[in-house]
């Protein structure tokens, strides 16, 4: 009959199992590997920080990575995406500055150029204070100011055209 050899094994011996059933499971337990709480942490893939099981993430490609890198990376493709808009903005500022000679009404669009043309400035100003790198700053600036001119000429002549008619 098999003794009790292996540390883990602490059923009760059943004398209805087969010899082979109760060599096979003793086996079995005896040579599973043991997992200890140090295999089941796993450092971060990012800055190698040790995470606890109940800490795993996960990022897009499966590497495990901590809550404060996934916070960070998503904070950087959020600011990656602003400021792709802002740029857009930006230049998009000349095209509302040219679309307000042909359509103006009560001068809105020569208005939202105007303003368009402030937030650029103020956008980049506030995110060079901050130390980001601002992509084509200078071509964003030349941009806005443009739609900006444009607007301001499409809103005099419009108020010399009615100054004229009086």
């Amino acid at each position: 009959m098999l003794t009790g050899n292996c540390k883990g094994d602490r059923r009760p011996r059943s004398s209805r199992r087969s010899f082979s059933t109760l060599v096979t499971s003793r086996l079995r337990r005896c040579l599973m590997p043991r997992v200890h709480m140090r295999e089941m942490e796993g450092s971060c893939s990012e800055c190698g920080v040790l995470l606890s099981p109940t800490e795993r993430l996960y990022s897009e490609r499966g590497d495990l990575i901590c809550q404060a890198c996934t916070t960070k990376k998503e904070i950087t493709a959020s600011n990656e995406r602003s400021a792709k808009n802002a740029e857009a903005l930006a230049y998009g500022n000349a095209l509302v500055g040219i679309g307000s000679i042909f359509f103006d009404p009560f001068f809105l669009i020569s208005s939202g150029a105007i303003g368009n043309c402030i937030y650029t400035f103020r956008r980049i100003r506030s995110e060079q204070k901050r130390g980001e790198l601002v992509r084509h700053a200078k071509r964003q600036k030349i941009a806005a100011v443009t739609g900006a001119v444009i607007a301001l000429l499409t809103i005099s002549s419009s108020l010399r055209g009615c100054v004229k008619g009086w």
